[in-house]
């Protein structure tokens, strides 16, 4: 969180230079889909166990702040929170439940379509920083924690503003998120479990932006 706030304040003074350029500042939240998840592990149960994590629907958070270079390119730093419960079940016949959970950084660059209605298309892409992400495992002999940082993905979105007043518009989007394989290690023990297809999410969020 503090690298995001740092990175923020950088990235605002840097862009003085662009003080005729309108700036914005965004809320979202919406739905998040975690597809089935193969897994291998270490030291947690026997050498050649593995499993399957079951994902389910969950939800997305964020805000993220930007600037527009132009009438058609635009470019912003995000936070998002990203949680799924999951059901995982290991060739051993060991069953648990539980949640996948992330915080990620974003750098996210937008081209807008020209149109002539409220409504006003745009693709993008974006660069991917994971602050942490976890898998929390729990059975009847109670929870237990993994977790990993610093892995770099990407995000591909697609949607549409809709001007609602003067500076204000509400957005729509699909958003596909990928990190490849992280690795999580059991806090406070020597145990990792392999994310063997790595970490993907869909998700659909509504937003609402005041630009400045």
């Amino acid at each position: 969180m503090k690298l995001f706030f740092l990175v923020i304040v950088m990235f605002g003074v840097s862009m003085n230079a662009f003080a005729n350029e309108r700036y914005y500042a965004r809320i979202y939240g919406g739905a998040s889909i975690l597809g089935n998840q193969d897994i291998s592990q270490t030291g947690f149960k026997a050498t050649g166990v593995t499993g399957e994590m079951m994902g389910s629907l969950g939800y997305r958070a964020g805000f993220s702040f930007g600037f527009n270079w132009n009438k058609n390119f635009s470019s912003e730093l995000t936070f998002d929170y990203i949680t799924n419960s999951t059901k995982t079940t290991f060739t051993d016949g060991s069953n648990y439940k539980g949640d996948y959970s992330s915080r990620l950084h974003f750098l996210n660059t937008y081209y807008h379509f020209n149109s002539s209605s409220k409504f006003r298309p745009y693709v993008g892409v974006g660069l991917g920083f994971i602050e942490e992400i976890d898998i929390d495992l729990e059975d009847s002999s109670g929870e237990q924690s993994f977790s990993d940082d610093g892995e770099f993905g990407y995000q591909i979105i697609a949607g549409t503003d809709y001007k609602i007043k003067n500076n204000w518009d509400i957005n729509i989007e699909l958003a596909n998120i990928g990190f490849s394989g992280p690795n999580f290690k059991k806090e406070g023990g020597t145990s990792v479990i392999h994310d063997n297809e790595g970490y993907e999410v869909w998700n659909v969020n509504l937003g609402l932006k005041y630009s400045f």
